[in-house]
């Protein structure tokens, strides 16, 4: 019973200084306040959004609109190519949005 006591005795001081510390963090903004300050107010621009988290990342990863819709480069030389199928990894349209997915696709497309 008292090995028991005296590990939870120092777990909850161990608690207890990291309090303090974290209390102190943010009255005197030292490190790692800006650290933990950007993150928070990253996050809370994020939850906060009008559409969503979703829409956020969305915009976020999706600065200009694209030029040509669905289109990329193309050349299909069958001699020149390995067999086989390639993974892709992108963000895709799927639905009414873009969302990051792998795809495998062989020489035909």
């Amino acid at each position: 019973m008292q090995n028991v006591l005296g590990t939870l005795l120092f777990t909850l001081a161990v608690a207890f200084l990291a309090f303090l510390f974290g209390t102190a963090v943010g009255i005197f903004r030292f490190y790692p306040y800006a650290p933990i300050n950007d993150a928070y107010t990253a996050a809370l621009t994020v939850l906060r959004s009008p559409t969503g988290f979703g829409a956020a990342v969305d915009q976020m990863h999706h600065l200009y609109p694209t030029r040509y819709e669905e289109s990329g480069v193309t050349v299909n030389r069958a001699d020149s190519m390995q067999p086989g199928v390639n993974l892709v990894t992108s963000y895709w349209w799927q639905g009414n949005r873009w969302q990051p997915a792998a795809r495998l696709i062989d020489h035909e497309g």
